[in-house]
């Protein structure tokens, strides 16, 4: 067995599927095949080690009874989340996307955003649009354990625009960082057609469908309504914020969220982006708090730059050449 091979093994198989009844002859056997002794390479040792420690881990949690909440069946812990713990399970062959609060402070939000990206879905039914939210399944309410899990359909296939920036350092190909932006604009434009501002549009909250050049909008418990104070911001981004904006404005506004998408995806597009691109997007960052453009005309102005740059628009694949 390889490494990628056991790579693949941990990242695709939940943790009981992996290891089956019998852990310890599992576990041993899976133990062999990324044994540091087995490589030269240095590089390969250290992913060797990587490996075995992570399946020795795993192999504990297996020894452990498998979590079950209301049928549903534990898969794997994903995050912990600005105000909640985010976990993969599964039921009846489907995977499903829980979110259970950290604390009972927060369970309001958890809950309202549920509620938003319920009435979000209905609304775009049949649209673009309605691809851009995970759609709400059930809220679980166990009151004898203060359990509370807001349950959502799972999405195969998404990645972070922050996993994207520490897997590519130098950036994604111009190409990539026009299709992605005109997504995450067309995604914000939507919302503010609905009076609604996201607030916290930064790279954890932007999740890219690589394979189909799809994207869904995550974070929506820092939403509010245009003109109204966002509940909470996401402490490991504060920085993202402009110091105005924190020191003296701190209200909601369609700006606000191209201002931080826009950073977010010039995090992205480093040195491998075309210079046109990155002036282009820096142009808009500046002018989206004084003077904020429609998310549709800037995703209109970009489709041009594309055809100028590249010719007539086609499908470009993203390849995750450093997917583990």
């Amino acid at each position: 067995m390889t490494l990628k091979e056991i790579q693949l093994l941990i990242k695709n198989q939940n943790t009981w599927d992996l290891f089956g009844s019998d852990i310890d002859s599992r576990l041993k056997e899976l133990l062999v095949g990324c044994h540091p002794d087995r490589f030269e390479d240095e590089k390969d040792k250290e992913l060797a080690l990587s490996l075995s420690k992570q399946l020795s881990l795993l192999a504990e949690k297996a020894r452990e009874p498998r979590l079950s909440i209301s049928g549903y069946l534990l898969v794997k812990d994903i995050c912990t989340g600005d105000s909640s713990y985010i976990r993969l399970f599964e039921k009846a062959g489907k995977k499903y996307i829980f979110k259970s609060p950290l604390s009972d402070g927060v369970k309001k939000l958890v809950g309202t955003e549920f509620n938003l990206t319920k009435d979000l879905v209905s609304k775009s039914a049949g649209q673009v649009f309605e691809k851009f939210f995970r759609k709400p399944v059930e809220i679980i309410i166990d009151a004898k354990n203060k359990d509370y899990h807001c349950v959502y359909e799972y999405t195969d296939g998404l990645i972070s625009v922050a996993d994207l920036i520490n897997m590519f350092p130098s950036g994604l190909d111009g190409r990539h960082i026009i299709w992605i932006t005109r997504r995450v604009l067309a995604a914000l434009a939507y919302l503010h057609s609905q009076d609604i501002c996201h607030n916290a549009p930064t790279p954890d909250h932007l999740l890219v469908e690589y394979k189909g050049h799809g994207l869904v909008l995550a974070g929506l418990l820092h939403f509010t309504k245009t003109g109204e104070k966002p509940p909470v911001i996401p402490a490991k981004y504060t920085d993202m914020y402009p110091d105005k904006w924190v020191k003296d404005i701190k209200k909601a506004s369609s700006g606000l969220d191209i201002y931080l998408a826009i950073s977010s995806i010039l995090k992205l597009a480093g040195t491998n982006c075309h210079t046109r691109i990155r002036n282009f997007l820096k142009g808009v960052q500046l002018e989206s708090l004084t003077n904020p453009q429609s998310g549709i005309i800037i995703h209109d102005e970009l489709g041009d730059l594309a055809k100028s740059l590249y010719g007539k628009p086609k499908f470009f694949e993203l390849e995750l050449i450093n997917e583990t």
